[in-house]
């Protein structure tokens, strides 16, 4: 995670040029380091087979002249046949050993002839090692029992079997031979070195390469960058990036000059509609203004109006006065001596006229009523009347409303009737 967020920020940081090199670069170094490392392992494994072939042949002469020393039991020869390596400077210790009923099968391997099936060398052994050389100054020595292999590439060792001339089924002992590790790692050194040689050879070419290379990618870009630069600055959109080509970059630069000209065709149409939208602002601020001053006339209208409702709730206060004051006053009067004389007509037997005093009366009453009723609606209006809910009798008030009104239908030779009333209680 730290290295992928540190090389995101550098990839973030570094220009496009660098970019461009870096990729060149690094592509180049891993191609040429994967060519190195087959390379380098090629290389070692060729020396392995040469070491190995060097040492078969080395092998193949000592053996030759240990034939005798071994077959007739002389170390002293055989000693001197094997001091012979101290003519390679690759070898650091080689020995002799000498063998007894060992046979060759047709591979070359060495079989037993006491002990068929059981190939360890341990049951082999008459004399271990017959004769030794270790080179002066090496820290090794000849193993009391040779490898099993004809050449271990781990440890270097290389062993090959003694055959007698006369017959070669027929095994005198065998020759080992070591060789230096140090000339392995001169060698893998050499090879190190030249690899890493031809990388920083190759690291410069490739940023030199590279170097030329990306102008090719990046004018184009730094061009386009130019360009919005300017139109970012001046908010000039009649500018247009020359196009350099006809790959991605070409038609990345024909649709940034398609999007200048949407810009400046939408910057021209933007124009338009504020010169629009200023001519409809003017329309609108006189239209208000206009409405404004209506708006101010009719609120004089209405306070003209306000004062008129309040005048005429004036009018309308003190002709409730007037009709609590000056009618009603007589209507209660009138009403209180029509009752007396109903009283003193009753009293002396004139039905005719009491009939007559009561609907005056009853009409006295009803245009107190009627009074009252108008002086409720104005409470009601007021806000200030209570309604309570009461029982009254129907039958009565039919019939004073039929003794009201009853004058009328004399008066134009009409006949009012009314019947039933004794059955509504």
């Amino acid at each position: 995670m730290i290295r992928s967020s540190a090389a995101m920020i550098l990839s973030r940081s570094i220009s496009i040029k660098q970019k461009i090199r870096v990729m060149i670069v690094a592509t180049s170094g891993v191609a040429l380091l994967l060519a190195c490392a087959a390379f380098v392992w090629a290389a070692l494994l060729g020396f392995q087979k040469e070491v190995e072939h060097g040492l078969a042949t080395l092998a193949d002469l000592v053996s030759y002249s240990a034939e005798a020393p071994l077959d007739f039991d002389k170390p002293e020869e055989a000693k001197e046949v094997i001091n012979y390596l101290r003519a390679s400077r690759d070898i650091v210790a080689g020995g002799l050993y000498r063998l007894t009923n060992v046979h060759l099968d047709k591979e070359g391997k060495v079989i037993a002839a006491l002990i068929p099936g059981d190939l360890s060398w341990t049951n082999y052994w008459t004399n271990v090692v017959f004769a030794e050389y270790i080179r002066p100054g090496a820290t090794v020595s000849i193993p009391p029992q040779p490898p099993g292999q004809r050449f271990n590439a781990k440890t270097l060792e290389f062993v090959k079997a003694i055959p007698r001339s006369e017959d070669p089924t027929k095994t005198l002992g065998l020759v080992y031979l070591r060789f230096d590790h140090q000339t392995v790692r001169a060698f893998l050194w050499k090879c190190v070195g030249t690899v890493g040689l031809i990388l920083v050879l190759a690291s410069i070419l490739s940023w030199l390469f590279a170097d030329r290379f990306q102008r090719v990618i990046t004018e184009p870009i730094l061009q386009l960058l130019r360009t919005a630069k300017t139109v970012s600055e001046e908010k000039n959109y009649t500018v247009r990036a020359a196009r350099v080509g006809h790959d991605e970059l070409g038609l990345l630069v024909d649709g940034f000059n398609e999007m200048l000209e949407q810009i400046q065709s939408r910057e021209q149409q933007l124009q338009k509609h504020r010169a629009q939208l200023e001519e409809q602002v003017a329309a609108r601020t006189a239209e208000l203004t206009q409405a404004n001053r209506d708006l101010v006339g009719a609120k004089e209208k209405a306070e003209e109006a306000w004062r008129a409702a309040d005048e005429a709730s004036r009018a309308k206060s003190n002709f409730l006065s007037f009709m609590s004051h000056e009618l009603r006053t007589p209507l209660t009067a009138i009403n209180g001596f029509s009752e007396m004389l109903i009283t003193e007509v009753e009293e002396e037997g004139r039905t005719e006229w009491a009939d007559d005093l009561r609907r005056i009366h009853e009409s006295g009453k009803y245009l107190l009523e009627l009074i009252n009723d108008i002086l409720d609606i104005s409470k009601i209006e007021a806000g200030k009347m209570e309604v309570h809910a009461e029982t009254f009798d129907l039958a009565a008030l039919i019939q004073e409303t039929a003794d009201t009104i009853r004058p009328l239908t004399q008066k134009r030779k009409n006949q009012l009737v009314v019947e039933g009333l004794a059955d509504l209680g």
